[in-house]
Formats: structure tokens, C-alpha cells, sequence
């Protein structure tokens, strides 16, 4: 048996080392404006298969409507923090991971197509949107689907960590369509076995879906429901929660962006014209409500 005096000072010691331990943790977490300040890197998170969001073109560069924001944002930072060397470095997420990797702070922002939703902003946050979208499934035209009761009976693969999974599982409770539901890691999984017959539907946001379609080769060979699966959505950049500082300076500088004289340029760039590197041109222009949301932003109602 361990003597008096050795079971004190161990036990002591044991309390003193978990004091510590819990000083430790109850530490703040270091800012993200800190980790910038001191490494001079803003870490952009990114999809790579989103055009015309985020995608990697022929030369091997991160480019997209999104990346494009999220440079301008870096510019910003550049220009407030002082810090005239900040480089821009671009961390490659899935959609399965993209959540988690925003918040244990590996990426400092993600840049791509992330919806805004009520179970998102429950552990991250969000920068102002930049795009409206609708769920909408993907079908091949021959089938003649175009409502949610054609989906009766069918199979649809669906992307893993989209909100779409939610949005076809509840209409599938809903409305009794007895469907068989293939969760895929990426949007070119689905869009693969929807191409080859193996499934009836892609669930997907109109926008992702419309510019598969048309960068396909074959765009006739498709068709996009009429009925939607769920109400306009909003895109929004994805940063750390309980982060005030980094989300202030974010809401600012994009909020600055979308009140730019470049807004409409930057827009028609990505939607408007041939995709650089793609040669697919969506010929979206930019409508009332993608107009009424920057106007949101700049007047800091969104």
C-alpha cells in the first residue's frame, strides 16, 4: 500500500493537472481574423465539381461565380487587415464533409453552393447569400416525368450531406411514392446512373442541374420537373459559428461586394456568357428576385 504522504501529493498532483487541463479547454478559440493576421493565408473550402460555382478548369485553376466572391473577399481582407501579402489557399471538401471541416476551423470559409437551412444554421454560420435556387429533379425525357406523383414507384439517386436527401425523403413520407432512394457521394454519381438507366430521378438544385444537362453533349436527352421539391432556397458561404469577429467582417466586405459597381459583370460572367474553360453558356440572365437579394444585402435587411 502506497503511504499517506504519496497518496496526498498524488492526488494533488492528479487535481492540479486537471485544473489545468480545464483552464486549457476553457480557453477561447483563436479567431479566425487572429490565424489570418498571424499565418497571412485565407483557407477557401471548395467543391471542385459545382460550375459554375466552383470547378477546376483546363490549367488546373480553382475558378467560379463563388470563387470569384470569395477572391474578392480575400481582396478586402487584404486591403483591411493591412496585410498586403495574404494568399489565398484552396482546400478541396466533399459534400459529406464540408460542414464538419467549416466547423473544427480547417477551412475559414467555404465557397461553393451550400444552402442556407434552419438545421445548418443550428452549427454554422452564414455569410449573405449570393443565389436563389430551387430542388427540381433530373430525369431522362423519354420517361415523360415532370410532377412529384410521376416519381411513384421510381428510383432516384441522391447526393450524400445535400439538403435534396432531406427534400425527396420527406416528399417520399409525404406523398406515399414508395421510392428507392441510392445515396452517392458526388452530383456526377447521380447524374452517371441517371444517364445509364439505373435510376428514374436526380434530385438536385435546378441551376447544378441545368448545367450538367447542358454540358452533357446530348441536353435533349433530358428533361427538368416542372414541380419543385421544396420552397427557393438561398446559397450562402458557410464560417464558424460563435466566431463574431470574422462573421462582422465577412457580412461587410460581402455585403460591399454585392453593392459594387462589378456585381452585375461578375453575375453575367458566370451565367450569361460561355464558362471559361467549359464553353457552356447558361443564359441566365439576372432576374428580379437575384436582383431584390442584393438589394437586400446592401441595404443589410438579408
Amino acid at each position: 500500500m502506497r503511504p499517506p504522504a504519496f497518496r496526498k501529493c498524488h492526488y494533488l498532483g492528479l487535481m492540479a493537472a486537471l485544473l489545468a487541463c480545464g483552464t486549457a479547454l476553457a480557453q477561447p478559440a483563436l479567431s479566425t481574423l487572429d490565424r489570418i493576421r498571424r499565418t497571412q493565408v485565407l483557407r477557401i473550402g471548395y467543391d471542385g465539381h459545382e460550375p459554375p460555382f466552383d470547378y477546376i478548369d483546363a490549367n488546373g485553376k480553382v475558378t467560379g461565380y463563388s470563387i470569384e466572391l470569395c477572391n474578392r473577399l480575400a481582396d478586402v481582407l487584404r486591403a483591411q487587415l493591412a496585410l498586403p501579402k495574404l494568399t489565398v489557399q484552396y482546400d478541396q471538401l466533399s459534400y459529406g464533409d464540408r460542414i464538419d471541416e467549416v466547423k473544427n476551423g480547417a477551412v475559414d470559409i467555404e465557397c461553393g453552393t451550400s444552402t442556407i437551412t434552419a438545421q445548418r444554421l443550428a452549427t454554422v454560420a452564414f455569410a449573405p447569400s449570393h443565389f436563389i435556387t430551387q430542388s427540381r429533379y433530373a430525369s431522362l425525357a423519354a420517361d415523360s416525368l415532370r410532377t412529384i406523383e410521376d416519381l411513384h414507384g421510381k428510383s432516384v439517386a441522391a447526393v450524400r450531406g445535400t439538403s435534396n436527401v432531406s427534400d425527396i425523403a420527406r416528399l417520399n413520407r409525404q406523398n406515399r411514392l414508395n421510392l428507392s432512394i441510392f445515396i452517392v457521394s458526388t452530383n456526377q454519381a447521380a447524374f452517371d446512373l441517371l444517364t445509364q438507366g439505373r435510376v428514374s430521378a436526380f434530385p438536385m438544385d435546378d441551376v447544378l442541374l441545368r448545367m450538367m444537362i447542358d454540358a452533357s453533349g446530348q441536353p435533349e436527352r433530358y428533361a427538368i420537373s416542372r414541380d419543385t421539391l421544396a420552397p427557393p432556397l438561398r446559397y450562402g458561404f458557410m464560417i464558424r459559428r460563435g466566431d463574431p469577429t470574422f462573421a462582422h467582417a465577412v457580412d461587410a466586405a460581402m455585403r460591399r461586394i454585392y453593392a459594387g459597381p462589378d456585381m452585375q459583370a461578375i453575375y453575367d460572367r458566370w451565367f450569361d456568357t460561355p464558362l471559361p474553360g467549359l464553353g457552356v453558356d447558361l443564359h441566365l440572365p439576372m432576374n428580379p428576385a437575384m436582383r431584390f437579394l442584393f438589394s437586400e444585402a446592401k441595404s443589410g435587411t438579408q
